[in-house]
């Protein structure tokens, strides 16, 4: 009879580990995600900035090679 107390204690334990392991997996599940998430937008963020500074520079002048006036074909007519 001790020895079937032992064996259910130790599966007791078990089980119990077994469900806090889970449920660090499914932390570190979440945290992943977040971190995900967090990247994207820091990504998005960083493509945003770059457009607003491309917009500075041609709103300051400083037009990319290809749209100033010494590149346009002088022979196309703007309607």
């Amino acid at each position: 009879m001790k020895k079937l107390d032992e064996f259910r204690n130790v599966l007791q334990r078990l089980k119990k580990e077994k469900s806090d392991r889970l449920c660090k997996v499914e932390d570190l599940k979440e945290e992943i995600h977040l971190l995900a998430l967090a990247k994207e937008t820091k990504v998005r963020y960083e493509k945003f900035l770059f457009k607003v500074v491309d917009l500075i520079d041609c709103c300051s002048g400083n037009l990319p090679d290809a749209l100033k006036m010494d590149n346009v074909d002088p022979t196309l007519v703007l309607h």
